[in-house]
């Protein structure tokens, strides 16, 4: 799994960014696991933001 982040256009707060990056050729398995790690790190802000 990559572990770099590049900073263009979206925000990075504590060294993660928002984005979710999926290789659907090459690693197509690990898409579903990621893709529910990836919405259970956002909710919190994302509740947050529609909450506030």
């Amino acid at each position: 799994m990559r572990t770099d982040v590049r900073q263009g256009d979206c925000a990075v707060r504590a060294g993660r960014s928002g984005k979710l990056v999926l290789d659907q050729q090459s690693q197509s398995l690990l898409t579903e696991a990621r893709l529910s790690a990836w919405i259970e790190a956002i909710k919190p802000a994302l509740l947050a933001k529609l909450v506030g």
